[in-house]
């Protein structure tokens, strides 16, 4: 029986991992694709950056990680309760932060 148990999932990993291969090689950059019932969101203009510091924020009330850009952008992912997160692309040059690009909001199945 427990053979059995092993088998199948072995059976089911393989078979995931085929689908998700062939997910990733098709899906449209940049987009949210909806797979094995949660969801994963690219960020393709990020691709290339060089990463100066990733921050962690948590208060009371704001929960974001930053990831800081030779460039002195910044692209802020806020979480918000429930497990809701806003990717935000921001300019840091000035001082004062300017957004550059927003993505959908990512939130978790409920």
């Amino acid at each position: 029986m427990l053979f059995n148990i092993l088998n199948k999932f072995k059976q089911e990993t393989s078979l995931k991992k085929r689908i998700q291969g062939k997910l990733s090689a098709t899906r449209p950059r940049g987009q949210v694709l909806n797979e094995f019932g949660g969801k994963r969101v690219s960020f393709p203009k990020m691709k290339g950056r060089t990463v100066d510091e990733i921050e962690l924020n948590t208060s009371a009330e704001h929960h974001s990680i930053a990831v800081r850009f030779a460039d002195q952008t910044e692209l802020r992912l806020v979480l918000e309760t429930g497990f809701t997160i806003r990717a935000e692309h921001m300019d840091m040059k000035s001082g004062n932060s300017r957004l550059l690009q927003r993505w959908p909001e990512i939130s978790n199945e409920r």
